[in-house]
């Protein structure tokens, strides 16, 4: 994916112009997520005085390699595939318990 944004503002992804209507949450989430996945290549405008220029800049910092932004998405993701690991292992060892106590 091409996030590029000219001198004028306006936004354009993979070559289509996405209308200021357009620019939501959900689209914005999906660039983040999009980024973090090294999934989109930045094209924008040297002027970071320009609102929309600034926004995508900042997002592209937020979510290089090494960034503390990216690290701390990182770690929440391993401590939920942690979290998921445990209960699993948990609702394993219950089911255990529970079929041996039965079986006695």
């Amino acid at each position: 994916m091409i996030i590029k944004v000219k001198k004028d503002g306006k936004v354009f992804v993979d070559s289509k112009e996405i209308k200021n209507e357009e620019i939501n949450s959900d689209f914005l989430e999906k660039i983040i997520n999009e980024s973090l996945n090294n999934n989109v290549t930045y094209d924008l405008d040297e002027d970071k005085t320009i609102p929309m220029v600034k926004l995508f800049y900042d997002f592209e910092q937020l979510c290089e390699e090494g960034s503390d932004f990216r690290k701390s998405i990182e770690e929440i993701e391993n401590d939920i595939k942690n979290a998921k690991e445990n209960d699993f292992d948990e609702i394993v060892d219950n089911e255990l318990n529970e079929n041996s106590i039965e079986n006695e």
